[in-house]
């Protein structure tokens, strides 16, 4: 069902004998609802693993930076992880959106900058008053994606989650 699953879109291109280029698609799909029940039985014990003290965790949820050749939905993607955090992670809260874009300006960084760069959203973090950062990201590996995430404690910079997640299959 395409309203349960992302989809992306990778560009080919041929040559006809004039050397036109074409652009021709392949389509792949991600299921988000299993992405969703990866992070509620693989995320959360790993989570629940880590000695966090149970008050006052504000985290930044990252955008999701895509390092694949795929056009892919990654603000739905982060709103599954602020769902996920605010609904199954007793020991943080999300730093709320305003918040963001309110530091964003500060910083004079453009709403539309998706903080791919790991030490630019520890910046914003600073900012923003947050102890722990979300730093994710989608990659491709024989023809299977997969999200590397981190958890990292913004003051220390120590790493104190690493994870690699499959979240899907290329299909023709």
């Amino acid at each position: 069902m395409l309203t349960d699953c992302n989809f992306l879109f990778k560009k080919n291109f041929l040559k006809d004998r004039n050397h036109t280029r074409f652009l021709l698609k392949k389509y792949v799909f991600i299921d988000l609802l299993n992405f969703e029940k990866v992070l509620k039985n693989d995320l959360l014990k790993k989570i629940n693993n880590i000695n966090i003290p149970f008050q006052d965790n504000l985290i930044l949820v990252n955008e999701v930076n895509n390092n694949t050749i795929y056009e892919i939905n990654t603000n739905k993607i982060q709103d599954i992880f602020i769902n996920f955090f605010n609904k199954e992670i007793s020991c943080f809260n999300v730093a709320q959106k305003s918040n963001i874009k309110k530091a964003k300006k500060n910083l004079n960084i453009s709403s539309k900058d998706i903080l791919i760069n790991r030490n630019k959203a520890l910046m914003l973090a600073k900012k923003i008053n947050v102890n722990y950062l979300l730093y994710n990201s989608i990659y491709e590996k024989h023809k299977q994606l997969y999200m590397q995430l981190q958890i990292i404690v913004v003051n220390s910079k120590e790493i104190i989650l690493e994870d690699n997640m499959l979240i899907g299959k290329l299909e023709n």
